[in-house]
């Protein structure tokens, strides 16, 4: 939703709330001066204290209504991870996480879809580079005419890969790959086709804790040359002085105090793990969430360089009510210990960005899990 061109509705764990976006062209969260019935950042309440009543919805909404099912017969597989859709052939692509395969799904008429094709992806990439996948993680479809999978690796500590295919009109060919961190998970392609980005999420083990990265690709492919023959090419970029827009951008400490989780006395390279990520419209830059860390950034994409990070602070209209202890054989649910509370975080898994009369917007689903 979009108010006087400043303002869209993010939603907060299923609470509504208003956020002002303005200023430099990289979409920096600005927070801007507060017009009347309309709520700050730090507001994260579904109360709206200036009007005195809770934030009505649009009245504008769209019914989803059931049309058709694939079923792939497959059942404690973790069949269908991920799903990605080309619009120009009606096909769906989708991510088999633990047989590593995809399979291509025909929607043309989508109250009958039609499976087309299961492409053997971790076989074939196997075979052309020596490279073992455990899963399929995800998957995203391009507009130049390729497809993208990130394959995580054994172990999943290990760098990854993203690799890519041509689609239906070239029979699915494997053009290549790139490597990437450890546990490369969602993908996005900019609105050009050329660029491809994943997220490392770098998820801890016991005895590993990887760090979190973002590897970038670019696709090369000459004009009216055929999908199969482009070339792609791939850096991985992490989250140290190397890739740091201004001097001690990630620094632990000075992060803390920008309301950004870092654990213990963990570098911000180890710590940072990325969740979701999305390309602005022009795609000039690419912003980050960071579930753990309840923070969002933005790469620079002509520079590779961060330009901002900032904490997402607390949901400071609700405390936190929960039983503390697993040790007591009681139910003792509070919210309030001697004066002390637990405030909510924002934690978000998916980010999406999109422009409106000149100004970025970013919603975010803030799914509020933590690090284990």
């Amino acid at each position: 939703l979009d108010v006087d061109d400043q303002y869209v509705l993010w939603a907060n764990d299923g609470h509504p709330m208003w956020h002002g976006v303005s200023g430099p062209a990289e979409c920096t969260p600005t927070p801007v001066p507060t017009p009347t019935c309309i709520h700050t950042f730090q507001d994260y309440g579904r109360y709206n204290s200036a009007c005195g009543q809770e934030l009505s919805e649009s009245n504008v909404r769209y019914q989803l209504e059931w049309v058709g099912t694939y079923d792939t017969g497959l059942y404690d597989d973790q069949a269908g991870e991920h799903i990605a859709y080309d619009a120009a052939r009606s096909h769906v692509y989708m991510a088999q996480k633990l047989t590593t395969t995809v399979d291509v799904v025909d929607i043309s008429n989508p109250a009958a879809p039609v499976h087309s094709a299961n492409i053997p992806v971790a076989e074939i990439v196997q075979n052309a580079t020596g490279f073992v996948t455990s899963s399929i993680e995800s998957i995203a479809h391009g507009p130049l005419g390729f497809f993208a999978a990130a394959l995580v690796a054994t172990p999943e500590t290990d760098p990854g890969m993203l690799v890519f295919f041509t689609d239906s009109d070239e029979n699915y060919a494997y053009i290549g790959g790139v490597p990437t961190g450890a546990k490369p998970e969602g993908i996005s392609i900019s609105a050009s086709g050329t660029t491809v980005v994943t997220i490392d999420e770098g998820s801890s083990t016991e005895t590993v804790d990887p760090e979190g990265s973002i590897p970038v690709a670019e696709v090369t492919v000459a004009p009216g040359a055929a999908m199969s023959s482009a070339s792609v090419s791939g850096t991985v970029y992490g989250f140290d002085a190397s890739t740091a827009g201004t001097a001690g951008m990630f620094d632990p400490d000075a992060l803390r105090a920008k309301g950004v989780r870092i654990f213990r006395d963990f570098t911000a390279a180890v710590d940072l793990e990325p969740e979701g990520g999305h390309f602005t419209a022009d795609d000039s830059h690419f912003v980050v969430v960071f579930q753990d860390n309840n923070a969002i950034a933005s790469m620079d994409m002509s520079t590779h360089k961060w330009t901002w990070i900032e904490g997402l602070s607390y949901r400071s209209s609700m405390d936190a009510p929960f039983d503390p202890s697993d040790k007591d054989d009681a139910v003792a649910i509070a919210g309030d210990w001697g004066g002390v509370t637990v405030k909510h975080m924002q934690q978000p898994d998916v980010v999406t960005s999109w422009t409106h009369n000149g100004v970025c917007h970013h919603a975010m689903a803030n799914e509020g899990d933590a690090r284990d």
